[in-house]
């Protein structure tokens, strides 16, 4: 999503595709993505200290910048790839938003066969009964600390908001 190269190159090579985003809860995301660190050896330091200093880099308004993509290509992108909007944005200057079904993990968890029904609509095909949705990749890991999850969820309030205006849709991640 955040890569402007892999949108532009799709846009060449498939101007009228129909493309389906599925969000996460960026602070879910990103505390999976640390312990995929934490599984692959890359990442020794704790999750709190992990993300204070991607937070410091970013204060960097050269690697904040918009059109920086060491923000996100940075082992420690646990909180920038979290920000939605500005990565739909990207696909928004080549994609009518028409071409875009969007919905949110949550969505699809919660109502798995009307979230496929609904994809089955935008993509014009027949829809199906999916009987086993069995889940992949799944890890288990510790609950992350209160405070940190408050922290996040009120630090991601702002790109949030900026996802749910752009989409005309708000996802439940105030908790």
């Amino acid at each position: 999503m955040w890569n402007p190269l892999a949108a532009k190159r799709i846009s060449k090579i498939l101007p009228n595709v129909k493309l389906i985003t599925l969000f996460r809860n960026p602070v879910d995301r990103a505390y999976s993505n640390y312990y995929l660190g934490i599984r692959a050896g890359s990442e020794n330091l704790s999750f709190e200290d992990a993300i204070q200093v991607e937070l410091t880099s970013l204060k960097n308004p050269e690697i904040a910048s918009e059109n920086n993509l060491e923000k996100y290509t940075n082992p420690r992108s646990y909180i920038a790839k979290g920000f939605y909007a500005d990565q739909l944005k990207i696909w928004l200057k080549l994609f009518q938003h028409e071409q875009l079904f969007i919905t949110s993990t949550e969505d699809f968890e919660s109502k798995p066969q009307k979230t496929l029904d609904d994809i089955y609509d935008f993509l014009q095909i027949p829809k199906n009964l999916v009987i086993n949705l069995e889940k992949y990749k799944v890890s288990s890991y510790p609950k992350m600390k209160s405070e940190t999850r408050e922290f996040l969820v009120d630090f991601y309030k702002i790109h949030n908001a900026k996802l749910f205006n752009m989409i005309g849709r708000k996802f439940d991640w105030d908790k």
